[in-house]
């Protein structure tokens, strides 16, 4: 073939050779007639790969702004909210009210204190866990009013999008305002008490806005597991009160919060023909003993006057095992109630 195409047949005259030449565009057989294609160019195709490639990205990274943008919305709200409380307790209030510093002899670093620091964790979540439930029913209400549809992000992305603002604040809150300031391990925990409670609050805020009712369910038969994670435990109050007063006060609570719970349950699968897992009972009995438990206390059961943090003793038990054996009866509990269900 030369410069230019002899080939009668080619799409592009012989007296046009500007548009067909050889070198540039070599003749290939495309449906039953020969054209002049294209000489391949790496050049050109890296610039339209390039290209290409720009594209998916602004795509992806739009996509991924449209998913996690109410999400973000949440975590500006939460972390504000924690972040204030935070500063307000270790910042702002009276240590020495807030922390019953030298209650009983109990100065900044002892045991019990310490409890309280971490006991702080418990009460924010317990917070944000009664104000997020609510703001959430009433955004969805208020949406149906206008025909419109409110969701709620999945609490995983909200609760990972908490971890680095509340990881930064809340330690240099502590480590810095205030007297004393608390050494970083000190603070740390606290902060991991915080962070892991946190998605305990945010879980039930999805049920609130699309099913208040079966989230009422839910809460009524978690009342039913709080003495299994309570008050079993009282079995460590036996050098305190008689031995025998001790094991029948464990039992007999944790007894009858399952007949209570397993009536509530056989109720609800008769009325609104679901069935609860055992995640759901667990998460329901976990957001009752031991998020709202510490912030009622801390709200209702302390002085108008001086408002602070309880012990952890109040709640946790102290001997690792014996909460160990709290989680496992509770969780084996569930388990018989979701049979209930089906009978």
């Amino acid at each position: 073939m030369g410069k230019n195409c002899p080939d009668s047949r080619c799409i592009h005259p012989v007296h046009h050779p500007e548009t067909c030449i050889a070198q540039d565009y070599p003749c290939a057989h495309v449906s039953g007639l020969r054209e002049c294609t294209p000489r391949w160019d790496i050049h050109s195709e890296r610039r339209i790969g390039w290209g290409s490639l720009r594209t998916q990205m602004l795509s992806c990274a739009l996509s991924l702004w449209q998913r996690w943008k109410v999400a973000l919305a949440h975590t500006v709200l939460i972390s504000f909210f924690e972040i204030a409380l935070f500063y307000y307790w270790f910042g702002i209030a009276d240590r020495y009210c807030i922390f019953l510093y030298y209650h009983y002899g109990a100065g900044p670093f002892d045991s019990p204190t310490l409890s309280r620091y971490r006991m702080t964790g418990l009460v924010a979540s317990g917070a944000v866990l009664v104000i997020y439930v609510v703001a959430n029913w009433f955004a969805a209400r208020l949406a149906g009013m206008f025909y419109s549809r409110y969701t709620v992000p999945e609490w995983w992305k909200v609760w990972l999008l908490c971890v680095p603002p509340l990881g930064i604040a809340l330690p240099l809150i502590m480590t810095t305002l205030n007297w004393p300031t608390l050494p970083l391990s000190i603070a740390l925990t606290s902060t991991a008490f915080a962070l892991g409670s946190l998605p305990l609050a945010l879980i039930p805020g999805r049920l609130a806005a699309e099913d208040v009712e079966e989230l009422v369910w839910l809460t009524l038969a978690g009342l039913g597991l709080t003495p299994s994670l309570l008050l079993l435990r009282s079995v460590e109050l036996a050098d305190r009160m008689l031995p025998g007063e001790a094991i029948g006060m464990a039992i007999k609570s944790t007894l009858a919060g399952a007949v209570w719970s397993s009536l509530v349950a056989r109720i609800h699968s008769r009325r609104r023909g679901k069935c609860w897992g055992v995640k759901n009972l667990l998460i329901s009995a976990f957001c009752l003993a031991y998020l709202l438990g510490p912030l009622m206390h801390y709200l209702l059961l302390t002085p108008p006057n001086c408002h602070y943090i309880t012990v952890a003793e109040n709640f946790l038990a102290q001997n690792p095992v014996t909460q160990i054996a709290c989680f496992l009866a509770v969780t084996i509990l569930a388990y018989a109630i979701v049979k209930v269900q089906h009978f």
